[in-house]
């Protein structure tokens, strides 16, 4: 009956303060970040990331929902989750300063690393076009990193190969 499967449900996910103390206090570290979108997203690659690196190491592809948040563009996702994420050409330079910069590399690295190897992306189709969107985004960015160039680069070169 439903009382047991409430009392039997998990208890929800903890604040990243609680999960990874090195890198958050209990005060909100984007509290200072005026888009709700962009406070959106960045709170969500700080909870989600770990979790997206851990599952691409585990099972080498994309398994779970997640491709707004580790290919962010200025455009919110159709089916994401609230609140909704996205990142404007003005804003990818606060992204970048105050996002888990290392974390985002890994996952987006990840993704390239398994997808070589395994010779076509470890997304579902239906990742694509997001992915088409970020690479977009991002290469016209005078803001991003040489170290992304190489991810878009890389990211670029495997979708010419799904869309064969």
């Amino acid at each position: 009956d439903w009382t047991q499967q409430d009392e039997a449900a998990p208890a929800p996910a903890p604040w990243p303060a609680e999960t990874y103390p090195e890198t958050y206090t209990d005060e909100d570290p984007f509290a200072d970040i005026e888009d709700p979108r962009l406070r959106a997203l960045l709170e969500r690659q700080a909870a989600e990331l770990p979790r997206i690196v851990e599952e691409l190491q585990a099972h080498g592809e994309k398994r779970s929902h997640w491709a707004w948040w580790a290919f962010p563009t200025e455009l919110c996702g159709a089916s994401e989750p609230p609140p909704e994420t996205c990142v404007t050409e003005e804003l990818a330079p606060v992204l970048l300063e105050r996002g888990p910069l290392g974390l985002w590399r890994r996952a987006l690295e990840l993704v390239c690393d398994r997808s070589e190897a395994r010779g076509g992306l470890v997304l579902p189709s239906i990742d694509h076009g997001r992915v088409v969107f970020f690479v977009a985004f991002w290469e016209r960015l005078a803001c991003t990193p040489a170290w992304f160039r190489d991810v878009l680069t890389r990211l670029d070169a495997l979708l010419s190969v799904a869309q064969r």
